[in-house]
């Protein structure tokens, strides 16, 4: 069972990791794709429901794996701030200027 949840935790890693360089190259569909896979392995972890050590060579490696993929996502939230206030923006002038021309008609 150690090795099957330590590969889970790997493939978080590697599915974080291309978010991670989706989001650096800016290319935001495959980051939202990369994301998808991420939550289906997560949710693919939680049903192995492992409960309490696995060994201290496979805890010490998930640890690690653990500390990468927060990471990984603090990086990325720092990438995708800009653009997320961007896109905030957009809507936020789109919807002014609807409601000013439902003003004037």
């Amino acid at each position: 069972m150690g090795a099957e949840v330590l590969n889970l935790y790997e493939s978080i890693a590697d599915a974080s990791a291309r978010m991670l360089a989706a989001a650096r190259r800016g290319d935001w569909d495959a980051l939202i794709e990369a994301e998808k896979e991420c939550a289906r392995r997560v949710e693919r972890l939680k049903a192995q429901r492992v409960d309490g050590p696995l060994g201290d060579e496979i805890d010490r490696r998930r640890r690690d794996i653990i500390l990468t993929v927060l990471e990984h996502d603090a990086e990325i939230r720092e990438l995708t701030q800009p653009w997320m206030a961007r896109l905030e923006w957009l809507l936020n002038a789109a919807a002014a200027g609807r409601r000013v021309e439902q003003a004037y008609r």
